[in-house]
């Protein structure tokens, strides 16, 4: 399972299924971003949007570290 798939506490398939395009929130300064943000697309599966409570349109949010990878020692 991906760490934003983890994050949303949805399946793998059930995120890749959305196709989110995630956008950085820099805010005034432009650097550091301080959270991420998709759009829920028009055309998502409803089900899955009733399941997650989400409306098509809909902005969702996610800290940037929700996209961090686990490391794994060589073991």
């Amino acid at each position: 399972m991906s760490a934003i798939s983890d994050y949303l506490k949805m399946t793998e398939d059930s995120y890749e299924s959305l196709d989110l395009e995630w956008h950085e929130d820099t805010g005034n300064s432009g650097e550091m971003p301080y959270e991420c943000y998709a759009n829920i697309p028009e055309d998502a599966d409803p089900d899955l949007l009733e399941e997650m409570g989400w409306k098509p349109g809909q902005k969702i949010t996610a800290p940037p570290w929700a996209f961090d990878e686990p490391d794994y020692d060589d073991q």
